[in-house]
């Protein structure tokens, strides 16, 4: 056998060795980049993939999305407290309370002096939105819930004629659900008058004094066009919500009210920080005043707005020659909360002034309107909506013409053409049931029972009374006589 010189044999190691170490060199490469990858492509748990449940399903529809974004620590438990919130939903509150029905229509008539005569066209009771999400940074979730309950009492249902929209929080701990603490929907800020009767401009009222906080109640006879909403947003480290109230004369009589405001939930409270509140004028002469507070109690406050410098009473420095809606943005702008500058308040049927803003998520949303009717006759057509339900199942929006003969009928002049086909009984249906809108009880028994077998009717009339206090519209009045001259 040949010897390999000692040369080649150190050459042969050496070229060995450097193959070994560019291969060992790739591999590391290899996992190392196999390991970046997988940690890229790794799915996200589906704990976490559902954290934003809470807001998301908030349909905002052309709102954007919070990015306030929920404690990414202890998923599985958040998870669990958000499976507890919505069984206590289901299981407790849903059966306690109900669901606010959406969308309700009905008709208000006036009297001979243009007074809009009582008669409850909708129901106010149930649940508008529930959002769980951590509204004290604490790292767990609370659940807000916002409904129409008895006057100060959150866990009492409404009762029509002794009921405000409320605001509540539930706690979870260790599975045990329970309400921390709940406001009414209403403003706080100033005492409107003090002893003498005088304007009390800096008089800032207390949330620890119930009487100052003057809770808006919703009626079924509701006749104002109204707007309510509740958004929420995170600045500067805190989670506001941001409430609006808007209420406006449409038919009879003008006048506005408007009032923001923010609330912040802490220590298992929920409180007050600022306010911007209506404290005069109604068609004219208004005021505005800006308070603020700490742990429910009034610690500051500003007039930032007097229209024509009412009464001799003169905004403050700050705001001295700014227009209302300035006025209004530079207050909340203060305090790190953005307003959307482009939406008035002299226009208070828009959209709110928080929400239009990236950064805010809304909750709820209540708004009554005046759609229709026939103003000579004092006959006056309103629609309410809630638009947001949040984690509350929404219901299924009654299709209300299939309870009707002619659901039409209130609305404009019938034809032959829409009589056709109807036999004498539905004739004879459709010709009470324009009175039928309009609460009106019927003396035939057979008649009242097929009326409270519709989910519209509301019989609060007695059939004697009925002449006296309902003024049908002409539209009303000509198509009854036209359906009874089709009577057999």
């Amino acid at each position: 056998m040949n010897k390999i010189p000692v040369n080649k044999i150190l050459i042969i190691i050496a070229l060995n060795l450097l193959i070994l170490v560019i291969a060992a060199g790739a591999t590391i490469l290899v996992l190392n980049i196999t390991h970046k990858d997988d940690k890229a492509e790794a799915p996200v748990a589906e704990s976490e993939a559902e954290e934003w449940i809470g807001l998301d399903n908030a349909d905002s529809k052309d709102i954007s999305a919070a990015p306030v974004t929920p404690a990414d620590d202890n998923s599985a438990g958040k998870q669990e407290t958000y499976e507890g919130f919505r069984q206590y939903l289901n299981d407790i509150l849903i059966p306690e309370f109900g669901i606010f029905r959406s969308p309700q229509k009905g008709s208000i008539c006036s009297d001979d002096l243009g007074a809009p005569v009582d008669g409850r066209w909708f129901d106010p009771s149930g649940m508008f939105s529930a959002t769980i999400y951590d509204f004290d940074k604490d790292g767990d979730d609370e659940m807000l819930v916002i409904l129409n309950s008895k006057i100060g009492s959150f866990d009492v249902p409404a009762s029509d004629g002794s009921s405000a929209i409320s605001l509540g929080i539930y706690e979870n701990e260790n599975g045990e659900i329970y309400p921390a603490d709940s406001v009414m929907f209403g403003t706080i800020g100033a005492l409107y008058k003090n002893e003498n009767g005088e304007l009390n401009i800096y008089g800032g009222a207390n949330r620890n004094n119930d009487k100052d906080i003057e809770g808006i109640p919703l009626y079924g006879d509701e006749w104002y066009g109204l707007r309510y909403d509740v958004s929420v947003t995170e600045s500067r480290g805190t989670v506001y919500l941001l409430c609006e109230s808007r209420m406006w004369g449409e038919n009879f009589g003008d006048g506005i009210n408007t009032n923001y405001w923010a609330l912040t939930y802490h220590d298992k409270a929920l409180d007050f920080s600022y306010a911007y509140t209506q404290i005069n004028g109604g068609s004219s002469d208004f005021v505005y005043g800006g308070y603020e507070y700490s742990n429910g109690e009034c610690v500051g406050s500003q007039i930032c707005y007097s229209e024509d410098e009412y009464n001799g009473v003169k905004a403050d420095d700050e705001y001295q020659g700014m227009d209302f809606d300035r006025a209004l943005a530079s207050f909340f702008q203060n305090h790190g909360i953005t307003v959307d500058e482009e939406v008035s308040r002299y226009y208070p049927g828009n959209d709110s002034i928080f929400a239009g803003n990236p950064d805010v998520t809304l909750l709820f949303e209540l708004k009554n309107e005046s759609t229709a009717g026939d103003p000579d006759a004092g006959v006056y057509q309103y629609r309410i909506t809630n638009r947001i339900y949040g984690e509350l199942p929404e219901p299924e929006e009654d299709d209300e013409s299939e309870e009707f003969v002619i659901p039409y009928s209130s609305d404009r002049y019938l034809t032959e053409e829409d009589l056709e086909g109807l036999s004498n009984e539905e004739l004879r249906i459709a010709r009470n049931e324009i009175a039928a809108r309009h609460g009106r009880k019927f003396k035939d028994a057979a008649l009242q029972e097929y009326f409270e077998s519709r989910s519209w009717y509301n019989g609060t009339i007695e059939a004697d009374d009925f002449n006296s206090v309902i003024r049908l519209s002409d539209i009303e009045q000509k198509n009854m006589e036209f359906i009874q001259s089709h009577e057999k």
